[in-house]
């Protein structure tokens, strides 16, 4: 068991990037949006109309909306990293 541990508390060989931390980051922002927004439409066509399918719709909202902002803040930053690249590339 303590080499499962050991595994896992143990430092990378290589440290991401800026830009790979940043891809990384959109990446996982945009699959939470795109799987919280296909499980309110599977809650709209397969639960019928309850009190359960407005709590599954609203937490799958809660889901969708915190990806969103991942997404959003993750394409920025990587955006504002590639323009910071090419300035100080020169």
């Amino acid at each position: 068991m303590s080499g499962i541990k050991q595994t896992f508390l143990r430092k990378p060989k290589h440290e991401l990037t800026p830009q790979q931390r940043n891809f990384k980051l959109f990446a996982i922002g945009a699959l939470l949006l795109l799987g919280g927004l296909s499980v309110v439409v599977a809650a709209h066509f397969y639960i019928p109309p309850s009190l359960k399918q407005e709590l599954v719709t609203l937490f799958s909202l809660v889901i969708a909306f915190l990806g969103a902002i991942m997404a959003i803040i993750g394409y920025v930053k990587l955006l504002l990293s590639r323009i910071n690249h090419f300035i100080n590339r020169s």
